[in-house]
């Protein structure tokens, strides 16, 4: 699983990398709290880069509060697999492509018309869409 900051137009926002019961953090960021929330790492503009990446093992700190020693020699495969993961999702072509949605596509909305049974219409106009832009 990959974690993206808010902008998953950059490539930089790449936040965590979950694998099996391993996570990664390369950022963090706060949450939907307030800016002025009690918890300074739970406010909406929290950001952190730290030095080195953050490892948790997620079986054993579900709630990522334990941080692992990344760079130690018995993570040295898992640092491998961590490292191919992030070089080969930042590499895919297309990944941050432009949204239809916004450009308002009529192909790329959902259907939503409750008439229509098929779950891949073959006429998208007359099955989907009552007003096609």
């Amino acid at each position: 699983f990959y974690y993206w900051c808010k902008s998953v137009n950059n490539p930089n926002s790449l936040y965590a990398i979950r694998y099996r019961e391993w996570k990664v953090h390369y950022k963090f960021m706060g949450s939907h709290a307030p800016n002025d929330y009690f918890v300074p790492s739970c406010r909406g503009n929290y950001t952190e880069t730290p030095s080195q990446p953050v490892l948790f093992n997620l079986n054993h700190d579900p709630g990522e509060h334990v941080p692992l020693n990344y760079k130690a020699p018995g993570f040295k495969s898992l640092r491998a697999k961590f490292d191919a993961l992030r070089a080969e999702i930042l590499a895919s072509p297309g990944l941050f492509g432009p949204s239809q949605v916004k450009k308002k596509d009529a192909t790329a909305m959902a259907c939503c018309k409750s008439a229509c049974k098929q779950a891949v219409p073959l006429d998208l106009a007359t099955c989907c869409r009552t007003n096609p832009y």
